[in-house]
């Protein structure tokens, strides 16, 4: 770690009296491989519990993250797979990290002294173009899903790859749902 920079007395009041999101964090898929003890500095991953505190963190969202070579079969096996290293998290260390469904979650979690964590997936492959998969990530606890990351699907274009001019009809049909 590099040095803290001097921060002034009301930028800190500022920061420790707001409710402090990071929304997005780059770890379910270390969560499922490596399984370390979260609540311990790891000197591997992009985060652990005491970097959030240290942070200030009282929101985080744990990113599920699959790659584009991966089918959407395996994405979606993937997926939950994650979901559930995340839950396994969770559950393992209830004095600090709190599963947020909604908004009420994140101030009760935040009241209790915990961080509240929000699942949210990178890129919609793991959906594998059923909007039924869709409704059971809801189910399982996925409250954020960005459409797109590399490669197009079958349903929507990426910054990378344009294939349809945006949401195809069924790409519609998931920001729908979603909403």
């Amino acid at each position: 770690m590099g040095t803290v920079p001097n921060i002034s007395a009301e930028a800190q009041k500022l920061h420790t009296s707001s409710l402090m999101f990071d929304t997005h964090i780059d770890t379910a898929t270390h969560l499922l491989w490596r399984n370390p003890d979260f609540a311990t500095r790891l000197d591997v991953g992009h985060v652990d519990i005491p970097c959030l505190r240290e942070g200030g963190v009282d929101v985080a969202f744990f990113a599920v993250w699959i790659n584009d070579e991966t089918s959407d079969l395996d994405a979606m096996r993937l997926t939950l797979r994650e979901i559930d290293a995340i839950h396994r998290t969770i559950d393992a260390n209830p004095d600090d990290l709190a599963l947020a469904l909604n908004a009420e979650d994140v101030v009760l979690a935040r009241s209790e002294g915990k961080i509240a964590v929000l699942i949210s997936i990178e890129g919609g492959r793991g959906v594998d173009e059923d909007l039924g998969i869709l409704r059971t990530f809801y189910r399982v606890g996925v409250r954020s899903i960005t459409l797109a990351w590399g490669a197009a699907t079958g349903w929507i274009d990426s910054h990378n790859e344009e294939r349809h001019g945006g949401l195809t009809d069924f790409g519609r049909g998931v920001v729908a749902e979603m909403q």
